[in-house]
């Protein structure tokens, strides 16, 4: 569509410069407070729109951003300057005139009706008749379509959710022009001083039109622009374990058992595990803050940043999150829509037969799909870091560390290490690896905190935001018709962490493919993974090459074999409880249980930790801690 965007120029830089948009929207809210602040002080809605504001312009975006599968063509001006009217005898208007098309857009219908609610209506019509324009905008589009074509009356509030900031940004910077004679720029003054002379435009009253427009998204709860406006006032009946997902059949508004229209989408709901202990051994609240914000703020900014007819990573739907933790803890709560209505599921049954740990591991087909989207989703980084570095590091910034505290890793007391030596004794006793071959290994594993920390620390020029637990479990697929997995859906961002692409890898390809893929196809799943991030990347962003990934590999395999040793004992059991028994004893510490739940299957684990190893090994991931300088650490 040849429509040339008139909010942000071709270096992706707004119209709205010095932090305008979250100025003009301090005046509405301070204004607010001056004359209302007993009602709207404490209200978690305005407390949202603060936070909009204060990221004003990647929420414009967002809201302008097109969502399928009602986005049009809209005017992107629609207000009584650019419409005439024509009346009847009594003097009312029956028909109008649209023109000045300077500055349409492809994208939801609420971004005209926002525009045009907030700069031709007074407060009073918006909180008596909204409903009413909005009924009557619905009628007359059906009446303009084929009955066959669907018109988004139940989803227009959601609409208007999502895309009211848009309105908000128009109106909150033109109606206080319409108060004064006239507006002079002054061009001899910088524009930081313009910028103070616009915010005074309109004086008080000005400041008051401004406040009835916060007011009016605060009210309506416009805030919540993720998916529905009114998600927040939904209970969701949902089964869950473990903080675990589960689908929820059906969402039942507060206050009301009536079942919702067919029509109502199928949610997927998260929420924390009951139990203290085991909500502070996994940070919990950590886990909540970076998958909001993954979902909220980092997916929809790398999203962004892909060229033009690219496709990034099938990603689920985000709805609402919420994380107040601390006593209001039972009400944090992440929603998505329920995958399954997209067409993907979890891994169906392969080749590898079902039970123990072959039920961890996936066929060819699977893991070269799901790796796939890995490197989709690692070259959306390489993208973004180089197009917008600052807002970038900000996001990364924002992530929470969940396996590192003041005491260390996970596993305490330098527990990793003695657990590590579980899958390098059987390779002692066997004569290819007695001349010195372990020693690069064993060298790792003696410090093996320290080596596991310096291995998670970034480094340029190749770290990227990884997904920190991908493995089948957090992976769904979509099947074609000959039953064979033809892409993969990313889910569970809540050990996202900013690094080296090598720990996904490690992590993914260790935990989920068996030793039989491991010796023959691991460079095949390392090729399928950089043509994916090449897939991704506009032409002057360069890709590692083979080499410089099989280097990414060698200092960070530790991450994938650190992290496999929590994985493995519910890979040999086929209804594993992991680590959620903590709450039946709560003198065992996490290494203590760990190291019981590995002895209680010592065999079977082994065999799975050894082969690892000697990949290790024999890939040459470990030759450079034979040497004592260490440097690339």
């Amino acid at each position: 569509m040849d429509i040339r965007d008139t909010q942000f120029d071709v270096n992706g830089q707004c119209t709205f410069k010095n932090n305008l948009l979250n100025r003009s929207g301090k005046r509405g809210v301070d204004r607010l407070l001056e004359r209302s602040g007993d009602l709207y002080r404490d209200n978690e809605h305005l407390r949202r729109f603060i936070e909009l504001i204060g990221d004003g312009v990647n929420s414009l975006k967002r809201a302008l951003k097109p969502r399928e599968p009602f986005s049009i063509v809209c005017h992107g001006d629609f207000n009584r300057n650019n419409v005439l009217f024509r009346y009847d005898e009594a003097g009312l208007p029956v028909d109008v005139l649209l023109f000045d098309f300077g500055t349409p857009r492809y994208g939801s219908p609420a971004l005209d009706i926002s525009f045009f609610l907030y700069m031709n209506t007074t407060q009073y019509i918006r909180e008596s008749r909204c409903d009413d324009l909005l009924n009557e905008y619905c009628l007359t589009l059906a009446k303009s379509v084929p009955s066959v074509v669907r018109v988004p009356k139940d989803e227009l509030n959601s609409e208007m959710a999502m895309c009211v900031f848009f309105g908000f940004a128009c109106a909150s910077f033109f109606l206080p022009h319409q108060l004064e004679a006239s507006v002079i720029y002054n061009e001899e003054i910088s524009e930081e001083e313009n910028v103070e002379w616009l915010l005074k435009l309109g004086g008080d009253t000005g400041s008051d039109r401004v406040a009835d427009i916060v007011q009016h998204i605060v009210d309506m709860k416009y805030t919540n622009y993720q998916k529905t406006a009114k998600c927040v006032q939904f209970y969701f009946y949902a089964a869950v374990v473990g903080g675990g997902f589960r689908p929820a059949d059906r969402a039942v508004p507060a206050g009301g058992s009536r079942a919702p229209p067919a029509a109502d989408v199928r949610l997927t709901v998260k929420l924390k595990p009951p139990v203290e202990l085991l909500r502070t051994v996994l940070k919990s609240d950590r886990q909540f803050h970076n998958e909001i914000h993954v979902y909220h703020n980092v997916l929809p900014f790398l999203t962004e940043h892909l060229p033009e007819g690219t496709r990034g990573p099938a990603l689920p739907v985000f709805v609402y999150g919420r994380n107040e933790c601390g006593a209001r803890w039972p009400e944090d709560v992440i929603v998505l829509v329920d995958p399954r209505g997209q067409g993907y599921t979890p891994a169906r049954g392969s080749e590898h037969g079902s039970g123990g740990a072959a039920s961890a591991h996936m066929d060819y087909n699977h893991l070269a799909v799901a790796i796939a989207a890995l490197g989709r989703f690692h070259g959306m980084s390489f993208t973004t870091k180089q197009k917008n570095p600052v807002a970038f590091r900000k996001l990364v910034g924002n992530l929470r560390e969940i396996q590192w505290d003041e005491d260390g890793w996970l596993v305490k007391s330098n527990g990793l290490k003695s657990l590590s030596m579980r899958g390098a004794r059987p390779l002692m006793d066997q004569e290819k690896y007695r001349d010195g071959k372990l020693k690069g290994f064993l060298t790792m594993i003696r410090e093996a905190d320290r080596n596991l920390k310096l291995a998670m620390t970034p480094k340029e020029p190749f770290a990227v935001i990884c997904h920190g637990d991908y493995c089948k479990p957090n992976i769904l697929f979509e099947y074609d018709e000959a039953g064979q997995p033809k892409d993969a859906m990313i889910t569970e961002f809540t050990a996202v962490r900013y690094g080296s692409p090598g720990l996904d890898l490690s992590y993914f390809l260790y935990k989920n493919a068996d030793k039989d893929v491991q010796n023959n196809r691991w460079e095949d799943l390392l090729a399928v993974y950089l043509e994916s991030v090449v897939a991704v990347l506009p032409a002057d962003v360069k890709a590692p090459t083979t080499e410089q990934l099989h280097r990414e590999l060698r200092f960070h395999a530790l991450y994938g074999y650190a992290h496999l040793l929590f994985a493995v004992p519910n890979m040999i059991n086929d209804n594993p409880r992991g680590l959620l028994d903590i709450d039946n004893d709560d003198e065992k510490t996490v290494e203590d249980l760990l190291v019981a739940r590995i002895d209680a299957a010592d065999e079977k684990i082994t065999e799975i930790l050894s082969e690892t190893v000697r990949h290790i090994i024999d890939h040459g991931y470990a030759e450079q801690y034979e040497f004592s300088g260490n440097s690339r650490l």
